[in-house]
């Protein structure tokens, strides 16, 4: 499981189940090993793996993060209460899920891990997928579950701008009086990856920026 806090990051977990009880992905999927590739230009159709988790998400409903009160511990208290069972079978009825199969997802997962040097090293061994880091058992009553929903936090793709914030076309040539700020922007700055707190920076001072040009524009 994976102890994260509120403002983008996911909750604590092991990873979420769908309508079946079966785990589908870690809760390390959005970063290192476990985050699918985008699609980047030139780079061909990278993105179906992001695509179809989504399209999964979206027909599949619902689906649930699970911890246990140990990790429960080690998070910010989420907006909305979680659902709470004194056991995996009681969490599974109270979810309308098969109790016995939720149960031998928790145990196989729980067998898989092999911890590492720190807890951050923990992952587990002969699942599919695994989870790369973070691994933590589902083992202290009582037990919760967060239902989950598809959802965007950044983006890898946008539109490209030069220092004035002015939208570029494919051959380099600024739009007159079209100016981008904030996260339709941010890949200009960020490249792969997402820093956090990044999207309200890149929003203030290239917001900034483009307030600026935009009203010069205006008054030329």
């Amino acid at each position: 499981m994976e102890p994260h806090g509120r403002g983008g990051r996911a909750f604590a977990g092991h990873g979420w189940r769908d309508r079946h009880a079966a785990r589908r992905h870690g809760a390390g999927h959005r970063g290192g090993r476990e985050r699918p590739p985008l699609r980047r230009r030139g780079g061909g159709d990278r993105a179906g793996p992001l695509r179809r988790l989504g399209e999964r998400l979206l027909h599949r409903q619902p689906a649930y993060l699970l911890f246990d009160s140990r990790i429960e511990q080690r998070f910010a208290p989420p907006l909305y209460p979680p659902i709470r069972a004194g056991s995996v079978a009681a969490l599974a009825r109270q979810l309308d899920l098969d109790p016995a199969t939720l149960e031998e997802t928790v145990r196989t997962f729980n067998a898989a891990i092999r911890p590492g040097a720190t807890p951050l090293d923990s992952r587990t061994v002969g699942l599919a997928p695994d989870k790369s880091r973070l691994a933590q058992p589902l083992a202290t009553p009582p037990f919760g579950a967060i239902p989950m929903r598809p959802g965007i936090t950044s983006t890898n793709q946008g539109v490209r701008v030069d220092r004035r914030t002015r939208i570029l076309t494919t051959a380099g040539v600024p739009l007159p009086g079209l100016y981008a700020a904030g996260v339709v922007m941010a890949p200009n700055i960020l490249g792969r990856g997402y820093l956090a707190g990044g999207a309200m920076t890149i929003g203030a001072v290239f917001g900034r920026i483009a307030g600026r040009e935009a009203a010069a524009h205006a008054l030329a």
